[in-house]
């Protein structure tokens, strides 16, 4: 249900992961999504309530519901009302975070959508940077097309995680999302081994929530 292969997009570097709460089962609610689109790198992560057979099930209406909608507009702000309004319409009961982007590779220029979801982290020469700014859950009767614009420089890395990779007994989410934002500091030069050193650290894998995790990097443009 999630993507087979990542798009090669240039000027731009590209990680991701997914490990599911159970051992036995490789379904869940958390997903994510990478596509290039008018030479424009569009990507999303999120997350539905659960981590079932019917989370995945629900995932993957979300995240082809997703994909339509941004064929016809990649922006991120419509594409989340539209997101939200399908939710409230064909399935009233269910709800959903999602951060959801698109970037120009030849400019670094961002435009984001948060829906409730966990803030993405801009690592910048070893500073940290939370990227505030958030609408309501999916499946919430607000509007969803408030936009966040940032600009990535080459070298800056853009990291996006699911609550999993935060949340765990014992801790709060903010004393998580510290411990992530300690953990993304010092980013490695190979993207694939920073994401198995993050998972490593903060213990994903004995989480009994999914995870995924989303790594973009800005390098210079050919």
């Amino acid at each position: 249900m999630l993507p087979q292969r990542k798009p090669s997009v240039p000027g731009v570097q590209l990680a991701v992961r997914y490990q599911p709460a159970s051992e036995h089962a490789s379904v869940g609610g958390d997903f994510y999504e990478l596509l290039l689109l008018d030479g424009h790198l569009v990507a999303a992560i999120g997350d539905v309530a659960g981590h079932s057979l019917r989370a995945a099930t629900i995932m993957a209406e979300v995240r082809h519901a997703l994909r339509a909608y941004l064929v016809e507009d990649a922006a991120p702000g419509p594409t989340m009302e539209r997101l939200n309004r399908m939710l409230l319409r064909l399935l009233p009961e269910e709800i959903a975070t999602m951060c959801l982007l698109r970037m120009d590779p030849a400019t670094g220029a961002v435009r984001l959508t948060n829906a409730g979801h966990p803030p993405p982290l801009l690592v910048r020469d070893r500073r940290v940077t939370q990227v505030e700014g958030r609408v309501a859950l999916l499946g919430v009767p607000t509007p969803h097309d408030e936009e966040i614009a940032l600009t990535l420089v080459p070298g800056d890395t853009l990291v996006l995680v699911t609550d999993g990779l935060i949340e765990s007994r014992g801790h709060t989410f903010n004393e998580g999302l510290e411990a992530l934002c300690v953990a993304v500091a010092d980013v490695e030069a190979d993207l694939e081994q920073f994401c198995d050193r993050l998972l490593s650290d903060l213990g994903a894998g004995s989480r009994d929530d999914d995870v995924a995790l989303l790594v973009i990097r800005r390098v210079d443009f050919p």
